[in-house]
């Protein structure tokens, strides 16, 4: 939540944050920038790199936050499912393609879109 103040008060120490489990590389690039005092490459990663799109996509709904978590992550190709335990509800194939599209507008890899098909064919809108 305050993440870039804490970066600009230099307080950062440590986070604990979801978006590392699907855009590790980006993220870390942009904290040693703005450490660095390199404000225009931090800028251009988070801006124009595409993280902040994904970031206020992901964060937008608090109440879907640890499901667009996990699409993001297997997404990624880091884990098997885009499925969480019950109770917990499952993606809106909008959520998976929305995602999809963001990753790889931040230079991320994503799985094959055939793979990515398969599963949102089963997925309510």
């Amino acid at each position: 939540m305050n993440f870039h103040e804490n970066l600009a008060m230099d307080l950062f120490d440590g986070t604990v944050t979801g978006s590392f489990n699907y855009a590790l590389e980006p993220m870390l690039k942009h904290i040693a920038a703005w450490r660095a005092g390199d404000l225009d490459t931090a800028r251009k990663i988070w801006l124009g790199g595409g993280l902040m799109a994904l970031h206020e996509f992901v964060y937008a709904e608090w109440g879907r936050l640890h499901v667009r978590y996990e699409i993001a992550t297997w997404l990624r190709g880091f884990i098997d499912s885009p499925l969480m335990r019950s109770p917990m509800p499952k993606p809106h194939k909008n959520e998976v393609e929305t995602l999809a599209h963001l990753l790889e507008a931040a230079g991320l890899s994503v799985r094959d879109h055939s793979d990515i098909r398969t599963v949102t064919d089963a997925l309510p809108c």
